[in-house]
């Protein structure tokens, strides 16, 4: 049983986001993935501050169970396009003397936050949470074997 809030289009797909009576919680269903639907005579009303707290829990499209706080430094090309084209998905920027930006966002950990991240290549040092500075370490040595260093 779902609850449809609102449809929502991320990165060229449609997403209905509603309450999931199986899960007890707000889910995002990309439509495409829809397999079948029942329409009911049942009716519901949406929360008023839904998305807006539906948002809290998500970097990007996605949102998580855990709890972080994603602090970032950017340098080079790195900063000058988190500046001006990701900045709204900050809670705070900080602008550092020698040009490079820190980045700090509360937010859920996802694989979206990966890579993302690795986009940046070095122009990106995670600073926390320590699992996602292993996590991207790990994934630029296997990147290193790859391409024989």
């Amino acid at each position: 049983k779902f609850d449809p809030y609102i449809i929502e289009i991320y990165d060229g797909c449609y997403h209905l986001i509603g309450y999931c009576h199986l899960r007890n919680s707000i889910r995002d269903l990309r439509i495409s993935r829809i397999k079948e639907v029942q329409l009911s005579d049942e009716s519901f009303v949406r929360p008023r501050n839904f998305y807006q707290d539906y948002k809290k829990g998500r970097f990007g499209k996605l949102s998580g169970e855990e709890q972080i706080k994603l602090l970032l430094k950017f340098t080079g090309e790195g900063a000058r396009y988190v500046r001006e084209y990701e900045s709204r998905k900050a809670d705070f920027l900080i602008e550092e003397k020698d040009g490079s930006l820190i980045f700090e966002k509360n937010t859920t950990m996802t694989p979206e936050i990966t890579k993302w991240v690795l986009s940046f290549g070095s122009d990106v040092s995670v600073l926390e949470p320590q699992m996602l500075r292993e996590e991207v370490m790990q994934e630029a040595k296997k990147m290193a074997e790859r391409y024989g260093r």
